[in-house]
């Protein structure tokens, strides 16, 4: 019976091990290649395959010293994961002033779209509000549900923005044009509405997805800054970052007097690169929040080199406002956990 336990705890121990790589190398390696087709099956078989084949590998090993392997691996793991989860609550800033849209209690939150509102300091005391939406991680595809999205489109305009930025990954994995070019048809805003393009984005077709944007009157940021005008003296500066996914480095970062500068970038691990240039704020998406959430623990993995530190919602990174979207679609099949989808409204005031 003893022996029956230890095989049984060594299988336990070297799977947990090999989980904890599995989650390491999805979170902080895999995230940084974009190739949608492969990558989604190389990480199935990671996050599936290597638990499997570690608690067999332990099985047939049972408890000898080389359990210490596994056991390090689990505790390295545990490590980063504290670390982040500590970064996240020490730059964690102030939640939604407002939470519009589906009721919240719900397991499957697939469509349950929620309109977040954000209220910060204006950069120009007195002036009147300024407001900015932001939309993030659309994934057009096959199981695409287009009610949903009109409705989505809907929610942006009525909220009357005076800028709209969007994130990236607006497809799955074909450039899907004309689906694209119908949705923003519904989308203005006085300074206009700016871009950055995401992962599968690059996977897909980068000219095409940049070539449906600038159709539909969207400007693309792709390592550019360029100038917005909000009307009454006021403008900003906006710049697009689509590292890891593409070379081009962003121009050189530097928030002029009287400018804020808004950073744009599909994945929040490039917020620290702008607020070490003094941005004003980052608008970010692509870690959909998790997509599955659990009770009490939150996301179970996130696809960022910082782990589960920017998870969802609004951070504050010295004195630059971080605002990450759990995006308006999903990948495919369609499924969301305990994990609403969103568009972000953020008002100076």
């Amino acid at each position: 019976m003893q022996n029956g336990w230890a095989t049984a705890a060594a299988a336990v121990l070297y799977a947990a091990g090999g989980f904890s790589l599995a989650m390491q190398f999805y979170m902080r390696i895999l995230n940084r290649w974009y190739a949608a087709r492969w990558k989604h099956v190389i990480g199935r078989v990671v996050i599936f395959g290597l638990p499997l084949a570690s608690g067999l590998g332990g099985a047939a090993a049972g408890w000898t010293p080389w359990a210490a392997v596994p056991a390090a691996a689990l505790l390295f793991h545990i490590a980063l994961e504290r670390a982040s989860v500590r970064a996240r609550r020490s730059m964690r800033a102030e939640p939604p002033v407002e939470i519009g849209g589906a009721a919240p209690g719900r397991w499957i939150t697939t469509r349950d779209l929620q309109v977040l509102r954000y209220e910060a300091p204006s950069p120009w005391p007195g002036s009147p509000r300024v407001r900015i939406a932001h939309a993030s991680d659309l994934h057009f595809h096959d199981g695409t549900d287009a009610a949903y999205f009109r409705s989505v489109a809907a929610q942006l305009a009525s909220a009357a923005p005076d800028l709209v930025v969007l994130t990236g990954d607006y497809v799955f994995r074909q450039p899907e044009s004309a689906r694209l070019r119908d949705w923003l048809a519904g989308l203005s805003a006085p300074a206009g509405i700016w871009a950055v393009l995401g992962n599968h984005d690059y996977a897909a077709s980068p000219g095409s997805v940049r070539a449906a944007l600038e159709a539909g009157g969207v400007r693309v940021l792709a390592g550019r800054t360029r100038r917005a005008d909000l009307g009454g003296g006021r403008a900003v500066d906006l710049c697009g970052d689509d590292r890891p996914w593409a070379e081009t480095r962003p121009d050189p970062l530097r928030a002029e007097p009287g400018i804020p500068l808004i950073g744009l970038s599909h994945s929040p691990d490039n917020a620290p690169d702008f607020a070490a240039a003094g941005a004003w704020a980052v608008f970010s998406g692509h870690l959909h929040g998790g997509h599955i959430r659990l009770p009490w623990f939150g996301a179970v993995a996130l696809p960022s080199r910082h782990g589960r530190c920017f998870e969802h919602g609004r951070y504050r990174i010295g004195t630059t406002h971080l605002f990450v979207s759990a995006g308006v679609g999903s990948t495919y099949p369609a499924f969301r956990l305990r994990c609403p989808p969103d568009v972000l409204l953020v008002d100076l005031v």
